[in-house]
């Protein structure tokens, strides 16, 4: 039936073809699994069902591209890694809009992890730039971890935690944030932040406040200003004096010659 075919060793059943045992389209005399038929899964041409991404399971089964290969983290008997599930914020107590912080600021929040990934949380109390859009600085912050949904809390005070510059006529937010610590290569470790739609202020008076009569903020405020322009004029002029004194003492040592 094959005059032009030598299908020596390779015809059982004499017919005078190369046989084709598995019905993958393969001659034996190729086919490298002659009982493993790899229709539609065998790109190479070899007879055999391919395992295109490496991770032990054939293409035939295969339901997840496994795109990084990890022995701690193996695959299942269908090619797949557990799916992660991200962590979810719950924000519980933050300061509603127009709060002022003069005192303490308590935030409270949760988070939950349907699989129990250990992960990483915190907030952070964001001073809102009113010269750009979206922009600010960080003046405070705290962090946690923990591997089981858990609740949280933070605690700042205006007299130690407030920077030194004042922002009473800025707005502040507050930036929660979580990411997954999960290892696996199939793991979302990308940072979830929430920044809260309520916007405050913070107002803190120091002891440097004390006696400056109401209504008098730019009194205030020059106060600084003058002090360091005394400040840098008396010891320009001590300055002065020792190099003066320096000059003096340098020429009666050595007198000119007349």
């Amino acid at each position: 039936m094959c005059p032009n075919q030598n299908a020596t060793d390779w015809d059982l059943d004499f017919d005078g073809c190369l046989d084709e045992s598995d019905g993958d389209g393969i001659t034996d005399n190729l086919d490298q699994c002659p009982a493993e038929n790899a229709l539609n899964f065998d790109l190479n041409s070899d007879g055999c069902i391919d395992d295109s991404d490496d991770d032990g399971v054939l293409d035939s089964i295969d339901e997840c591209e496994t795109l990084v290969l990890n022995e701690l983290w193996p695959v299942n008997d269908v090619g797949c890694r557990p799916a992660d599930s991200r962590p979810v914020i719950v924000i519980d107590d933050a300061p509603s809009e127009g709060f002022v912080w003069t005192d303490d600021l308590v935030v409270e929040w949760s988070v939950s992890d349907a699989d129990g990934d250990a992960y990483q949380t915190g907030v952070e109390v964001f001073v809102l730039d009113n010269r750009t859009q979206g922009g600010g600085y960080v003046i405070a912050s705290c962090d946690a971890a923990s591997n089981a949904s858990a609740s949280f809390e933070c605690r700042w005070s205006a007299e130690q935690d407030l920077p030194v510059w004042n922002i009473e006529s800025t707005w502040i937010r507050l930036n929660f944030h979580v990411q997954s610590t999960n290892n696996s290569p199939e793991a979302d470790t990308s940072r979830i932040v929430i920044q809260t739609d309520q916007h405050f202020r913070a107002e803190y008076s120091s002891g440097f406040d004390e006696g400056v009569p109401d209504g008098s903020q730019e009194q205030q405020v020059d106060v600084v200003p003058v002090s360091r322009v005394l400040f840098w004029g008396i010891l320009g002029v001590i300055g002065a004096c020792l190099i003066a004194y320096r000059m003096g003492s340098e020429n009666l040592r050595y007198p000119h010659p007349l």
